[in-house]
């Protein structure tokens, strides 16, 4: 049989399972969030973390490669070294045996960091001093290319012939600030 103390229990015990129940689905809510939070926190310390490792080894690699950077500064041209330049290949075309002539100067714009120096040069002489000044210019010390090369046999009225050279030669400076 069934009494009233018996219904009072049955009550009590389904509601104090109801609100346990209701407790623990509430506890495993709140911790499926926290599970979340953590997950998004983790992933965060790592990137983080290597941001920082590539980082140092960024600046590590910077620090190693300091003099190979200033080695690289030192061929390109600036604004105060383009006079010096210039006199220098005038001076390496006359040593070679050659008369050198510019025929056009001009500064053409690379990018927001460098300009390009154009030259367009002329040079006469014998054939070995027209090809030994164009190989001198094709590796001078600079972030330099030569393009645009044309070398020809031209007679005098003498019978004698020279040989002419004609090419552009593309220089890299850093632009004028």
């Amino acid at each position: 049989m069934i009494h009233r103390r018996t219904k009072i229990f049955a009550l009590l015990g389904l509601t104090f399972f109801v609100v346990s129940v209701s407790g623990c689905v509430y506890v495993f809510n709140k911790l499926s969030e926290k599970k979340q939070t953590y997950i998004e926190q983790r992933h965060a310390r790592a990137e983080l973390e290597e941001r920082g490792s590539q980082l140092a080894l960024l600046a590590q690699k910077l620090e190693t490669s300091e003099s190979a950077r200033d080695d690289l500064t030192t061929r390109i041209l600036t604004d105060e070294q383009v006079i010096d330049f210039l006199a220098l290949i005038e001076t390496l075309g006359r040593e070679q045996g050659v008369t050198f002539e510019t025929n056009g100067l001009k500064v053409e714009s690379d990018d927001a960091e460098f300009e390009r120096l154009v030259m367009r040069i002329r040079i006469e002489g014998s054939y070995d001093s027209v090809m030994h000044t164009l190989t001198i210019f094709e590796f001078l010390p600079y972030r330099s290319s030569v393009t645009d090369v044309e070398v020809r046999y031209v007679e005098d009225g003498e019978g004698a012939g020279l040989w002419l050279g004609e090419f552009t030669l593309h220089v890299v400076k850093f632009k004028t600030t």
